[in-house]
């Protein structure tokens, strides 16, 4: 399955090329016997989708919990790839983070990922990085109940080449441009520091209004004692149109999330959502996942693994809520009181959380935290910069690749 911009988006001598033209290989990884891992003392990291997490692996992989020698490869039979090699994952929920990295040393990796080995003479290992950064993973995946992307489909993977017809020419194309983009996202990642700095100030004010007793002394009250519960309460129409909204891991809160048709989605009835109301994934509350409904979230709505809860503002505002459940030191808490076989898969159950004692600052004190978040426009203008900075950041690449840098 090829992908590509259209052939008239192309300057003249440009032409797309496949990736299998100017690569010298593609490759799917090999199996890791759990008795081969946690060894941390020899040559090449065996890389796992979860190295790509790791500080330090944010574009080139010099890194992984485990690593393996010649023994342990021949055992296994695997090989190692050379520094250069670009790897993404292959398979499940992690082809939507989108990761895509480069090898900084040789290294090995595991069935779960995927691997290009560009051909420098054709084009650049960056080239071929920033055309696949530009590229939305899940559209290469086929359908089914556990995504997956094929050999064949990567390969078959258009790219634009300048001057595919003179080598030398092609090349020092793809090296200026390149340093453009390079440049380029450079100014954004500056952007994107000093955006985070003032969300993590804006937090830490937050928090420091909620947290800091040194005047008052907190009361621990029942979650129940303070919020109702809002149950399922709008039927699907499979012609029908909803507007969902998801939360983010981490404490990093509520967010508008996609459009699509009732007959798209299993559930039969969801629940509507409105500014102020306090909602989690069941599945994933114990990593920080709840927080309180942005006016930008407004209408839309959840499903019934999403608990929503509407909280008596004459006890205690949304807003402490917020603060306090997106804070990292109340998750242990959370994952103590979820339960589940599987680690990744422990569910908060809501009649657990309302029985949880949220410690609530007087209301003079609720009331300044209101004022704050509302002067920093509940962090509103400092997320809609973020996401045109993702927006600018597409731009760049999608210019660079039509000849326009």
């Amino acid at each position: 399955m090829g992908m590509r911009m259209s052939d008239s988006h192309l300057p003249i001598h440009w032409e797309f090329r496949s990736v299998n033209d100017v690569v010298t290989d593609t490759a799917g990884g090999f199996g890791f016997p759990k008795n081969f891992q946690g060894r941390r003392d020899l040559p090449f990291p065996f890389v796992k989708v979860s190295d790509m997490n790791l500080p330090g692996n944010e574009t080139y992989i010099t890194t992984a919990e485990n690593f393996v020698d010649d023994m342990i490869l021949d055992e296994i039979r695997a090989k190692t790839y050379p520094p250069s090699t670009i790897v993404f994952p292959k398979i499940g929920g992690a082809i939507a983070t989108n990761k895509k990295r480069i090898l900084g040393v040789e290294a090995t990796f595991d069935n779960n990922v995927m691997a290009i080995v560009p051909n420098e003479q054709k084009a650049l290992t960056k080239w071929i990085f920033y055309y696949l950064q530009s590229i939305d993973l899940m559209k290469l995946a086929n359908s089914g109940p556990v995504p997956s992307i094929r050999q064949s489909t990567v390969q078959a993977l258009t790219i634009p080449i300048p001057y595919p017809h003179d080598p030398a020419r092609s090349l020092d194309t793809q090296r200026r441009i390149v340093a453009r983009i390079e440049a380029l996202l450079s100014e954004v990642r500056d952007m994107r520091a000093l955006n985070a700095k003032l969300m993590a100030d804006a937090e830490n004010l937050y928090r420091a209004i909620v947290f800091n007793r040194s005047e008052w002394t907190p009361t621990y009250i029942p979650i129940q004692e303070f919020v109702s519960r809002i149950f399922p309460n709008v039927d699907v129409e499979d012609n029908e149109e909803y507007s969902f909204a998801g939360v983010k891991s981490f404490g990093r809160g509520v967010f508008p999330g996609k459009r699509i048709l009732g007959s798209e989605t299993s559930y039969r009835q969801l629940t509507r959502i409105r500014t102020g109301h306090f909602i989690y994934p069941k599945l994933m509350a114990w990593e920080g996942a709840l927080g309180m409904v942005p006016p930008e979230c407004d209408g839309y709505v959840v499903s019934p693994e999403y608990p929503v809860f509407e909280v008596d503002e004459s006890k205690v505002l949304p807003e402490v809520l917020d603060v306090y459940f997106r804070t990292p030191s109340v998750w242990p808490r959370l994952a103590e009181l979820s339960t589940g076989t599987n680690a990744r898969r422990r569910r908060l159950n809501p009649e657990v959380l309302l029985t949880y004692e949220v410690p609530i600052p007087p209301m003079s004190v609720q009331i300044q935290l209101r004022k704050a978040k509302n002067e920093f426009g509940n962090l509103r203008e400092i997320k809609e910069t973020d996401q045109l900075l993702n927006t600018l950041e597409a731009s760049i690449l999608n210019q660079a690749f039509r000849g326009e840098l």
